[in-house]
């Protein structure tokens, strides 16, 4: 566990800080036309398991695991969320994660949603080769469509 990292997403990404599934990107209505095709993607790839690296706060991801009888893992670096989410969701298996540093658990895809655009290169690449060191043969990740290929720009935290 980076514990740099934890207490860094941890004052951003907490029950306290948002909600997302009451609003923006990763709420309910904001998903509406992910939701679909993932579940979609789960049938044509024979998915019977996910890890959700980041999973906040489950809210929108109940309803694509209640629709595929996914088996469900889900973890975020956050204590305060997971705690959250153990309240609210619990018969979702979820777990204090850190995608960099944490292995994942043996399943057959690894959604990370809204992750890797939070992190430095440096560690965009030990999420990567976190992934490939799981022998997990599927992973859907998000990017962020405003960067063109070729120009992201690295940073600190």
């Amino acid at each position: 566990m980076n514990l740099y990292l934890q207490r860094l997403f941890s004052t951003f990404y907490s029950p306290d800080q948002t909600r997302n599934s009451e609003s923006g990107a990763s709420s309910i209505s904001g998903t509406h036309n992910l939701r679909p095709k993932i579940q979609n993607l789960f049938k044509k790839h024979n998915i019977k398991s996910i890890f959700d690296s980041g999973c906040n706060d489950c809210g929108w991801m109940t309803l694509v695991i209640d629709s595929t009888k996914v088996d469900y893992h889900g973890g975020d670096i956050s204590l305060a969320m997971v705690a959250d989410i153990r309240k609210r969701h619990p018969d979702f298996d979820v777990q204090v994660h850190d995608a960099t540093t944490d292995p994942f658990p043996n399943v057959d895809l690894l959604f990370v949603r809204d992750v890797a655009i939070h992190l430095n290169n440096q560690d965009k690449r030990k999420l990567f080769q976190n992934w490939i060191a799981s022998g997990i043969p599927w992973i859907l990740i998000t990017h962020n469509k405003e960067i063109q290929i070729g120009h992201n720009e690295d940073f600190e935290y």
